[in-house]
């Protein structure tokens, strides 16, 4: 929540280019579709997901933009200029969804926004794009008990765990003992919200203890 509503304000303002960090797995795309859905109010064409985990030729990302957008390109028309002329007049923010693989295309997001002013950009990647105006908003792992907490309250890895392992098994309740073991593995796994969610399913078969 404290990260959401962090980027959501930075979606808001004078931020034209933000790029969301972080590792695999951290909760890059979840948190930025979170943030896409509660700002959308506030851009007059609404927002756009693009994903472009798929991609990995950067001439390509072009293309699959105008496709998202369902721009319907001219004869003979290059993207670039398509995506050009449709976007000049909107107000919208564009989410670019796993730009890792496709970095080589950021001079066209720059371009984009030189044409759009009222267009915002706002990209998940493993690392940053390095040019200019972007700010980068790092997304750090979910806080980790402390050795000894077991108050889901105190952990927000701890919170997840839990959540996933009674969505995994419903009529299991786990014991104290459970609850200290579920603390250690999410030290163990550094708060990583994906490697939580498959090791909580893990507990349908065998209880953090075993």
């Amino acid at each position: 929540e404290r990260e959401a509503d962090e980027v959501c304000a930075l979606v808001a303002g004078d931020t034209r280019l933000l790029t969301l960090t972080g590792a695999g797995g951290i909760g890059k795309s979840r948190l930025a579709i979170e943030v896409a859905t509660r700002s959308e109010a506030a851009f007059a064409d609404g927002a756009w997901f693009v994903d472009l985990s798929g991609v990995r030729d950067p001439a390509l990302v072009a293309p699959t933009l105008a496709h998202a957008l369902g721009i319907r390109e001219a004869a003979g028309a290059l993207p670039v200029a398509s995506l050009k002329s449709y976007l000049s007049s909107m107000r919208a923010l564009i989410l670019l969804d796993s730009f890792e693989n496709v970095t080589a295309a950021a001079p066209l997001i720059l371009d984009l926004l030189a044409s759009a002013p009222g267009v915002h950009f706002f990209v998940t990647s493993r690392s940053v794009l390095r040019v200019r105006g972007e700010q980068e908003y790092p997304l750090p792992p979910l806080p980790v008990p402390e050795p000894g907490v077991t108050d889901p309250a105190n952990s927000a890895a701890l919170e997840l765990f839990l959540e996933r392992a009674a969505a995994a098994n419903p009529h299991r309740t786990l014991s104290d003992a459970d609850r200290e073991a579920a603390a250690e593995i999410c030290r163990r796994l550094d708060g990583v919200p994906l490697s939580l969610e498959l090791a909580a399913a893990r507990t349908r078969l065998l209880p953090p203890t075993t």
